[in-house]
């Protein structure tokens, strides 16, 4: 079992590396199945074992990559005070989005800006009210999810819009705007979290 394990790993990791690897010459939406499979020297059918399609790749990707960025931003925050310091966390995951794509340049060349981040936003999402990242989970109850998404929404939706505009704006000028919408935010959820919806 721990044989088949390993192979189960291993063969995902070549896929991942054959995609991104075609990233590199191919715009995302030219990108096969079997090309992808061709580039990880496995057949189709080994491919489809582990994924349905190579938005499947991607999105996996930009899931780990969601996550592992929320959990080392939280670890962060938590480090400095004790608690979960709101602003400095968004301000912090704004300059982690924006390099983390710089690292993964290769996606930003070949995927549209916009496909990406609306392909951040759910992981993203999901992966702060898991580990309830914003310690909004007992104030906001069954609303978490809700509120959460519509600060991920905000946040991602500016930086839409400043890679869209190709503004001069300095990147730590739009962490700065985001995390002080986003702090007023959460203060007015914590302000009407004890409202029950009518």
């Amino acid at each position: 079992m721990r044989s088949d394990d390993r192979r189960v790993v291993r063969t995902r990791k070549a896929i991942r590396e054959a995609f991104l690897n075609l990233l590199r010459s191919e715009d995302y939406d030219r990108v096969t199945i079997t090309a992808v499979a061709r580039e990880a020297d496995i057949d189709r059918k080994t491919f489809y074992l582990h994924y349905d399609s190579v938005d499947d790749v991607l999105d996996e990707f930009i899931r780990e990559r969601a996550e592992q960025m929320v959990a080392s931003l939280r670890e962060e925050s938590l480090a400095q005070g004790g608690g979960v310091d709101v602003a400095d966390l968004f301000a912090r995951l704004s300059v982690a989005l924006v390099q983390d794509y710089s690292i993964t340049e290769n996606m930003v060349r070949h995927v549209s800006p916009e496909k990406l981040l609306s392909k951040v936003e759910g992981p993203l999402t999901e992966a702060i009210v898991e580990c309830d990242a914003l310690g909004l989970a007992s104030a906001m109850g069954p609303y978490l999810s809700f509120g959460v998404s519509f600060l991920c929404g905000g946040l991602l939706s500016a930086y839409r819009h400043w890679l869209a505009i190709d503004s001069d704006m300095p990147l730590e000028n739009l962490a700065a705007l985001t995390s002080a919408a986003i702090l007023a935010g959460v203060e007015g959820f914590l302000q009407g979290a004890s409202v029950e919806a009518k």
